[in-house]
């Protein structure tokens, strides 16, 4: 159950188009048919060349899916490691800060002492 957004009713959303995980709206995303309902589709199908050619259409399907989750892995890793290059870099900033800190207090423990 999904709440939508263009009214207060909560309604259903097939859990094939729908991904917590996705970056863009689920309904982007075409819905693909399982094995079974392809299988299905196949065998209604009268020649055997027309059932190659739906097979062979299936087997392109799944080879543009790979590559376009492919392309969406690697965005996201190029994504991550920018997120970590930053966080290491405010990291050594606030060491660089603390250090310069506990410098600055030892400086006027000394001065104090005198």
């Amino acid at each position: 159950m999904v709440h939508s957004y263009n009214s207060s009713e909560i309604q259903q959303v097939d859990s094939r188009n729908y991904s917590p995980y996705s970056s863009y709206p689920s309904h982007s995303v075409p819905p693909m048919k399982d094995c079974r309902e392809v299988l299905e589709e196949i065998f209604t199908l009268e020649t055997v060349s027309e059932q190659i050619s739906r097979v062979d259409d299936r087997i392109k399907e799944l080879e543009e899916r790979m590559m376009r989750l492919d392309a969406a892995r690697a965005k996201l890793k190029e994504e991550l490691m920018e997120d970590f290059r930053k966080i290491d870099e405010e990291e050594e900033r606030r060491n660089t800060e603390l250090l310069r800190n506990i410098e600055a207090l030892k400086k006027l423990l000394l001065h104090s002492k005198l």
